[in-house]
């Protein structure tokens, strides 16, 4: 047993680390995930968001389950986007 520890304790060592790594990072992106998901479940009429393709909008709608609707440019265009679409609120 010894001479296991001597000839691998160090190979050993890394892969525990690295499995503990793996682990922590695994927790902390499923926590970010989730609260990604609670922001854009809880998104209200009003609010300002930033979509995945950069487009910057205001919610008009958020009827459906799946989709919402923003407001954008100077002529208001409308435009309907899936709800997993949007990356961030913008705070004005």
């Amino acid at each position: 047993m010894g001479q296991f520890l001597s000839t691998y304790g160090g190979m050993l060592l890394i892969l525990i680390v690295m499995i503990g790594f793996t682990f922590f990072m695994s927790r902390k992106d499923k926590k970010r995930q989730q609260e990604r998901k609670n922001m854009q479940n809880n998104l209200e009429v009003g609010d300002t968001i930033l979509m995945e393709c950069g487009i910057i909008g205001k919610v008009v709608s958020t009827k459906d389950l799946d989709t919402i609707i923003i407001e954008t440019g100077a002529d208001k265009t409308k435009l309907r986007f899936k709800r997993w679409a949007i990356a961030s609120k913008v705070d004005e």
